[in-house]
């Protein structure tokens, strides 16, 4: 029942003559939100009362075609269905005229007085306005009330169930519905059944319910009893509900029959058909001729689709008849799940499908459920994907869907020949199939989507299809579970140290595949770009030598997998990450000189982390590669010497939490935005000196936030510096001209970020008096370095070993040579000297790995860039950096 009417849905009927009264009027009661319709002459009034709903009220003018008021309340009132209907006449007449006397006596009659005051109509319309919302409440709860009447009467008088009211103290029958009648068939014989009742209540201990045997149709039968004393305005009475329990008894004796010879029948032909399959395995392994072989295969085929009949029709049998039981085990879903896909993968490769699945990472745990009964829900729809899947893609998922109360949800969508909407509300039951021609053409019972939903329902769960014909079908069930332990794997721990600083880029023309492939990465806290067109590579419309590795899908178009890395192999040569060739054929051979290592679809979790893991750790275990990570250095005076205010405008919360980790070792607190227009948002209230911006996010992106900021706050507006994933050809150039001040690549490394915060610290401190070119000549600038690392081992050893012994011998000589020179220049102060020798340095020492060196090379470039001299103990650490650098660099050599 809807509780409750708008004030547009009431009308009001205005009758006037004078345009301009009209209005005025209308103007009046505008405010009350009501549906105003209006007539210019009586007849025409009285046509529109009749055909309006919910009308509260007619007002008239008068006079009005020379009746009186009288006359018209007369008119109105002989009309059938305005009998009671408020009128509201607007007069000038006086209110003793005899007139306004006359017609007051009318039912229903008021009158308004001229000149009309706005608050006096107002409130007299508004009451008539109430009235008639209760009016309508009152109508519907009344037509309400009476359906519920009429199916209480449906319901008492035809349920298969005997009901009887009879007076407590007369025992008189006041009301039999008619399956009483219609099993005592006699009132007499109905009130000797009650007095049975009462004797049997009597002489027991009574609770809810009883079960006695009484005579129905002649018959004795066994019968459940309820009877309740209710009080009513006549007295008290006893309710009668009486049940015929005789009829399920015998149906439940029928059903564990049946279940018997079920369960009998498929033992005695299980025990022969097992002789049949272990034989057929046997006489496979002898010598035999091709045709016999094939006649053998045939023979084992068709006994296990035989052994996988009488195993659903079992099942089913079981579950009908209440047999089945469940028991909890606790497992590890990712190996459950990894499992299962395993066993479909020979049957989807040969159907050349892909099968993918992604567990989502709070899925990522062990549970306590039926362990057995999850998995043959799960091989079910499996197997009907793969079967009516001829082109495409099966895909599995599982999440969970609460916390709170955990459902453990599982998805598997295809691209297969899909569901008509006329098939799929019968789909569950048994013996049902989509189409008649379906089961003649890929077999089957058409029991396996029954017992599915027999099981998740027994589980406590539910199950259901979407699906569209030609398209395909996506099933799911929801399973309540018990969470036992959550991450018990390495790989499913979230963010991993080993990944953090990895740059991946995935080729594969599957958008499903890049999908799952993109969710482990970027769960694993490494900065992951999917392309789903190889020709970018070949082109060159993305670089490709910032990334640490490369994974190659094998089937694509144009190029495979192999012929696109030998390519980048020959244009790149040691410049060329490592690959990884992901391949469903277990046929591809691979060389070394190609590929780094090959992963075979479906991809698992476990084998993926193992082998990208192996491949940038140069052979090594996870465990020797989360050893080889080096402790993150603490720069917390970072955030002393350069003190800056920083919002990180950022969607994505695995970012945001990365983001917040490097800040904060770098000393510095910062604030989050998740778009572009929340970053606005938070500067308009708080002065920010720098913005570190994800350039795609919703509602704003980071181009037309960073437009936006530039234009309102033009020279006071922050340093925004641009963080992204994007490597193609020209981003950088796109976020300089969109008014970005500098521009990292995700992921973020610290000396990167460092660089990026020096750089907003110094332009922002031009308009403070404190810009390098203004400091008084003798005070020559210094520079922190010291904690900066003299070597990154990693990018050392990734240098090929006859390429790292050449640069070893040429640049110690060399180096030397350059800080003779940078020293001499710096002494004549030709600063565009310094500024060639010490970019020159800063790119060498980097090649090699030597980031201490490198950035205070960099320092003397940004210097002599503008035209400033560095101290004399500037000079004499860039000395000391040198020889501390050059001695690491000997020691690791001799380490490796």
């Amino acid at each position: 029942m809807n509780p409750c009417f708008k004030d547009s849905d009431i009308h009001l009927l205005i009758v006037e003559q004078n345009h301009q009264d009209l209005t005025l009027v209308k103007d009046f009661l505008q405010p009350l939100g009501i549906t105003m319709i209006t007539a210019n002459n009586c007849s025409n009034a009285i046509q529109l009362a009749v055909q309006t709903p919910n009308l509260c009220s007619i007002i008239f003018t008068t006079p009005l075609e020379d009746l009186k008021s009288q006359e018209i309340a007369t008119f109105v009132r002989k009309t059938p269905g305005l009998e009671v209907t408020p009128i509201i006449f607007l007069t000038s007449l006086s209110e003793n005229s005899d007139e306004v006397k006359a017609t007051s006596k009318f039912q229903a009659v008021d009158f308004i007085f001229k000149p009309i005051k706005p608050h006096l109509i107002q409130n007299k319309v508004q009451i008539l306005v109430e009235l008639k919302k209760s009016e309508l409440l009152l109508k519907q709860a009344d037509a309400e009330l009476s359906h519920w009447h009429h199916l209480f009467e449906s319901v008492f008088k035809y349920v298969p169930i005997a009901i009887v009211i009879a007076d407590i103290k007369t025992s008189m029958i006041e009301s039999i519905n008619q399956t009483a009648m219609n099993w005592f068939q006699t009132i007499d014989n109905t009130r000797e059944q009650l007095k049975q009742i009462d004797n049997t209540i009597a002489t027991q201990k009574f609770t809810a319910k009883l079960t006695i045997d009484l005579l129905l149709h002649e018959q004795v039968k066994k019968c459940e009893i309820t009877r309740e004393e209710i009080n009513t305005q006549s007295g008290i009475k006893r309710l009668y509900i009486i049940n015929d329990i005789s009829r399920a008894e015998a149906a439940d004796k029928a059903n564990e029959a049946k279940s018997s010879f079920l369960a009998n029948m498929s033992h005695e032909i299980r025990t022969p058909l097992n002789g049949i399959l272990g034989m057929t395995s046997l006489l496979g392994r002898t010598e035999l001729q091709p045709k016999q072989q094939e006649f053998v295969k045939t023979i084992r085929l068709s006994g296990e689709h035989l052994q996988a009949l009488i195993n659903d029709i079992l099942d089913f049998s079981k579950i009908s008849a209440g047999k089945m039981t469940l028991e909890y085990t606790t497992f590890d879903l990712n190996e459950v799940i990894e499992d299962l896909i395993m066993t479909f993968a020979a049957k989807a490769q040969e159907k050349h499908i892909e099968l993918t699945y992604l567990i989502k990472p709070e899925a990522q745990i062990s549970v306590s459920t039926d362990e057995t009964r999850f998995k043959q829900i799960v091989v079910n729809l499996l197997s009907n994907a793969i079967k009516f899947t001829e082109d495409g893609t099966v895909h599995l998922q599982v999440r969970l869907k609460s916390q709170r109360a955990p459902m453990l949800s599982v998805s598997v969508k295809d691209t297969g020949i899909g569901i008509a909407p006329s098939h799929q509300k019968a789909l569950f039951k048994a013996f049902v199939q989509a189409e008649d021609s379906t089961s003649r053409r890929f077999g089957g019972t058409g029991l396996g989507l029954s017992i599915c939903k027999k099981l998740v329902t027994l589980m406590g769960g539910e199950i259901g299809v979407k699906s569209e014909l030609h398209k395909g079908s996506t099933f799911e069930f929801s399973l309540p579970v018990e969470i036992v332990n959550r991450n018990p794997k390495h790989f499913t721990k979230g963010i991993l140290p080993e990944l953090v600083e990895k740059n991946i880029l995935v080729v594969d023309d599957n958008s499903t595949n890049l999908m799952v492939l993109r969710q482990y990465f970027d769960g694993w806290g490494a900065s992951v770009t999917c392309i789903d067109n190889p020709q970018a590579l070949i082109e060159k419309e993305i670089q490709i030598t910032h990334f640490h590795l490369i994974l190659l899908d094998y089937q694509m178009p144009e190029y495979n997998g192999v012929q696109l890395a030998k390519r980048l192999r020959k244009e790149y040569g040691v410049d060329c990450p490592k690959l990884i060739l992901c391949s469903s054929s277990n046929d591809i051979k691979i060389t070394a000189d190609i590929f780094d290592a090959i992963i075979y679809k479906p991809v698992r979790a476990s084998i993926l982390y193992d082998s990208v893991i192996n491949t940038l750790y140069n052979g090594w275990t996870a465990d020797a590669a989360k050893k080889q990570i080096k402790p993150r250095r603490k720069l917390k005076q970072i955030a002393n010497t350069f003190p800056l205010n920083i919002l990180v405008a950022e969607d994505h919360l695995v970012n945001q939490e990365y983001m917040r980790y490097l800040l904060d070792e770098l000393g510095y607190s910062c604030e989050f935005a998740n778009d572009g227009q929340a970053a606005l948002e938070l500067i308009d209230k708080k002065q920010f000196d720098v913005v570190l911006m994800d350039v795609l996010m919703p509602v704003l992106n980071g181009f037309q936030a960073t437009q936006e900021i530039k234009q309102r706050y033009k020279e006071k507006s922050p340093q925004i510096i641009a963080v992204t994933a994007n490597a193609l050809k020209g981003d950088k150039e796109r976020c300089l001209a969109a008014g970005m001040d500098a521009y990292i690549v995700k992921p973020v490394e610290e000396e990167q970020l460092i660089r990026c915060l020096k750089k907003a610290y110094k332009k922002l401190n031009k308009n403070k008096k404190m810009d390098l070119r203004n400091l008084d000549s003798n005070q020559n600038v210094q520079f922190e370095t010291n904690e900066a690392v003299l070597i990154d081992k990693e990018r050392y050893l990734r240098i090929p070993e006859p390429v790292r012994i050449k640069l070893n011998k040429l640049f110690i000589p060399e180096a030397e040579k350059d800080l003779f020179a940078l020293e001499n220049a710096l002494k004549q102060q030709q600063h565009d000297v310094v500024q060639k020798i010490a970019h020159k340095l800063k790119g060498s020492a980097a090649n090699l790995g030597l980031v201490k060196l490198s950035e205070v090379c960099y320092e003397f470039q940004l210097l002599a860039e503008k035209q400033q001299n560095a101290s004399v103990e500037s000079v004499e650490q860039l000395n000391q950096v040198f020889l501390q650098s050059k001695s690491a660099l000997a020691s690791f050599v001799d380490e490796n």
